[in-house]
């Protein structure tokens, strides 16, 4: 430190900037020098007189607990609200039970099978091109992606720029951004291609894309009927709802 100091007992500017950011030199400048020499010394930052004492200590643990505990109960808040976009949808409760499952990685994919002993291989049955993780088989298999696809044609569904993979949570993140009401049928959606693929793996026929798309609307035309007594109605219209 001598020698960022000149013989005038002052921060040698020059030196400074040519050695650290400017950032850093506004820092250091901001450090007043001693006026006559003296001994460094070890200080401690947090307390005025510069001594380190098991008060000190005791503040510091305080302190950094606090810290951690907003922290923790934060997180703790946004992984409740996140959990809460899969239960608080339209979607009726079984598929609720497959978003959970979903965001959980808990369904019986080839790659979880493989990963417990139960398969050799952990290739999609469906298109034989990649690894079936529950990503692959509801979002990234062909079928899966060509029933994204047509079904938004006729429903609010996601563009491909949100559909990507974005971490294990990738699920629960996409819900997060969707608007309330597109959630529902987003997860009826997933389902739906989950459902073809146990069709395919189960031995039953593969299931065509207009197949598809008419047992994906008349899902939604039910539930909206189950639903619709409860809705009121309004004289001389009738009510819509988003799904139909």
């Amino acid at each position: 430190m001598s020698d960022l100091i000149s013989p005038n007992k002052e921060w040698d500017i020059n030196l400074l900037r040519e050695n650290f950011s400017a950032i850093d030199v506004d820092e250091i400048l901001k450090i007043q020098l001693p006026v006559r020499p003296m001994e460094d010394v070890i200080a401690w930052n947090s307390e005025k007189s510069g001594i380190f004492l098991v008060k000190s200590a005791c503040k510091l643990a305080y302190n950094l607990r606090s810290a951690e505990h907003a922290a923790t109960s934060s997180n703790f808040k946004k992984r409740r609200i996140q959990w809460s976009n899969i239960w608080n949808n339209d979607a009726p409760p079984k598929i609720k039970v497959f978003a959970w499952r979903l965001a959980k990685e808990a369904l019986p994919t080839n790659v979880n099978k493989k990963n417990r002993h139960m398969n050799m291989i952990d290739m999609c049955d469906i298109c034989g091109e990649g690894s079936e993780d529950a990503f692959h088989a509801v979002v990234d298999c062909q079928h899966s992606k060509n029933l994204i696809q047509a079904a938004r044609k006729e429903w609010s569904v996601p563009d491909d720029e949100l559909l990507h993979r974005n971490g294990p949570e990738w699920f629960l993140q996409w819900l997060e951004k969707l608007p309330k009401q597109d959630r529902g049928f987003f997860i009826m959606l997933l389902w739906k291609n989950w459902n073809d693929r146990n069709a395919v793996t189960h031995g039953d026929q593969r299931h065509s894309m207009e197949g598809s798309l008419r047992a994906l609307s008349a899902l939604c035309k039910t539930l909206y009927q189950i639903r619709q007594p409860t809705q009121p109605q309004l004289k001389g219209k009738n009510v819509s709802h988003e799904y139909v």
